[in-house]
């Protein structure tokens, strides 16, 4: 296969990719079709088949694209500060941002897509990539979560109460359209690195 010919099979599968989770972001799995998929990517049924040949599949790679975006996206919002509490400080900030629709390259908030995947779609393979994002974006914040509290110990407890705090903020936020549920966790959050434990 030449350069050129490899280079358009792998743009189809990035248009059914990204147009998938467009269409599944916005309004969940199962009320999106193959052929809605294939209609706005502009791809062939058979393009499709050829490399996804279950929507599972097609799914699998969205979760898989949409986690490396948002960890790359928010790896070099943590870059740009300090480590330690003000990168903690920034990823509240960062959140924001991306739920008042000031990061594009995120594409609209509608919420936490992992989330919503886990609890639409009952499925033991896709619950697994959901729960990995989790523990990715675990692994980008225990750095910074260490350098503040380097008892293990302690640094697993704020770890869990930041991933609590994110959760409400991006449900709230979804529910209410209000990018200041960002904010506010950061500031409950602000409260609850005065306390070591």
């Amino acid at each position: 296969m030449s350069n050129t010919a490899s280079a358009q099979v792998v743009d189809k599968k990035h248009q059914l990719v990204s147009a998938a989770f467009q269409l599944f972001y916005q309004r969940g799995v199962h009320q999106v079709g193959i052929n809605e998929v294939l209609s706005t990517a502009g791809v062939a049924k058979k393009t499709l088949y050829h490399h996804f040949p279950a929507k599972q599949e097609l799914l699998l790679a969205v979760l898989e694209q949409r986690a490396t975006d948002w960890l790359d996206w928010m790896a070099k919002r943590l870059s740009e500060v300090e480590q330690g509490s003000a990168a903690l400080e920034a990823f509240f900030l960062a959140l924001h941002d991306w739920f008042a629709g000031e990061a594009p390259q995120l594409h609209s908030f509608h919420g936490c897509f992992f989330t919503k995947v886990a609890l639409e779609v009952q499925d033991q393979a896709v619950l697994a990539r959901c729960q990995q994002f989790r523990l990715d974006l675990a692994a980008l914040l225990a750095p910074h979560l260490q350098l503040c509290w380097p008892l293990e110990q302690q640094a697993s407890a704020k770890l869990a109460l930041l991933l609590l705090l994110k959760d409400g903020a991006e449900t709230e936020a979804a529910l209410n359209a209000d990018p200041t549920a960002a904010t506010r966790a950061l500031s409950l959050w602000q409260l609850a690195a005065q306390h070591p434990a």
